[in-house]
């Protein structure tokens, strides 16, 4: 039976990689592996163990000392090799990565790309094949479902009161923060016009006068050019406490794609505005501008916490799908189905939860 002598440890690697040869060459039934992925290529190393090895091992590794530690039956459990041994890897490696490139097979790739004139990036599809009727089932669902999206303001209902809206929770000792108006320039002041008339149409600001808290607005620019205008809401934020309502880890939700067949991405049309702030607390976060003072009446961005306050909205709106269909990091939703002729089955549920 063949040794593993080179294993590759690689935290950033969200699969766990046999190669074909290494189980044929240790004699081992494919049918028997369960949580790797078979592959039919090769390379230098005889497998790769990613973050699902690292996860159910309970191990530590320290790349400094080429060292691995979990726990046994009988105590720590530490693997390790030697820098040697380790570069004597790397450098068979780079040569074999070498070996490829020069490949006669990649030339003829490169000297012929695509035939015709084709886009890389166009993706012609079969209507009779597997993923064409995929795609015009898919087509056909969203055109049943338009009303799901919105296009404006005025198409976004926000989500009600009863199910979710945010607190602003001030401590009581804190002294009210009233902010001076900054001096902006003709550009600046147009396009904080327009983002008060934008704001005002579709309901997210009121007009208020004698408020004890005020802060300025800031405006930032786009990629496109334009200008975002946001609030600086640094005195409130101090004046709060944390939530310490826990966010999504990035990595374990692209690990829970693994696997799927298809990923459908959903965007929340102006995220925090679909929330309502509890009316004791819109006063609160007034903002003084060149063409008077306004109050938010949905959540605003820059407050402290309503990342913590959309997420639990989110929790709460999804469910049992959450982990399960859904994926969901604030107004970021993502659909995943194991299997393509699922999806379809899969975005009605999260559609009726909408």
């Amino acid at each position: 039976m063949k040794r593993l002598t080179k294993v590759m440890m690689d935290e950033g690697s969200g699969l766990n990689i046999m190669y074909a040869v290494t189980l044929d060459a240790m004699g081992t039934d494919r049918s028997r592996i369960r949580s790797t992925r078979v592959v039919g290529f090769h390379e230098t190393y005889h497998t790769i163990l990613g973050r699902p090895c690292y996860a159910k091992f309970m191990a530590i590794p320290n790349y400094t000392y080429l060292k691995l530690k979990m726990p046994g039956p009988r105590g720590v459990i530490t693997v390790g090799t030697s820098f040697q041994r380790a570069y004597e890897c790397e450098v068979e490696c780079c040569e074999h990565t070498m070996a490829i490139v020069a490949s006669e097979e990649l030339m003829a790739i490169r000297e012929n790309p695509v035939e015709g004139n084709l886009d890389p990036k166009d993706v012609l599809i079969d209507p009779s094949s597997s993923e064409g009727k995929v795609e015009s089932a898919l087509v056909d669902f969203l055109r049943i479902n338009r009303d799901i999206f919105a296009w404006r303001p005025s198409d976004m209902p926000g989500i009600l009161r009863e199910v979710t809206e945010h607190v602003l929770k001030i401590r009581p000792c804190s002294k009210p923060v009233k902010q001076r108006l900054r001096r902006f320039d003709e550009e600046k002041r147009r396009a904080i016009d327009e983002e008060i008339v934008k704001l005002l149409a579709a309901g997210f600001i009121n007009k208020v006068y004698h408020p004890e808290w005020l802060a300025n607005p800031v405006l930032v620019r786009k990629k496109s050019g334009k200008w975002r205008m946001c609030v600086d809401y640094t005195g409130h934020n101090k004046a709060c406490p944390k939530d310490p309502f826990p966010l999504p880890r990035i990595d374990q939700v692209v690990d829970s794609t693994l696997g799927c067949e298809t990923l459908c991405f959903l965007d929340a049309y102006s995220r925090y505005h679909q929330i309502a702030m509890k009316e004791s607390g819109q006063l609160t976060t007034s903002f003084i501008t060149p063409f008077g003072s306004f109050c938010y009446v949905t959540m605003p961005f820059g407050l402290k916490n309503t990342r913590a306050t959309y997420q639990r909205c989110i929790l709460k709106c999804f469910g049992d799908l959450i982990g399960r269909t859904i994926e969901a990091y604030i107004d970021d939703i993502m659909v995943k189905s194991k299997w393509a002729d699922q999806l379809i089955a899969d975005l009605e549920q999260t559609f009726a939860k909408l």
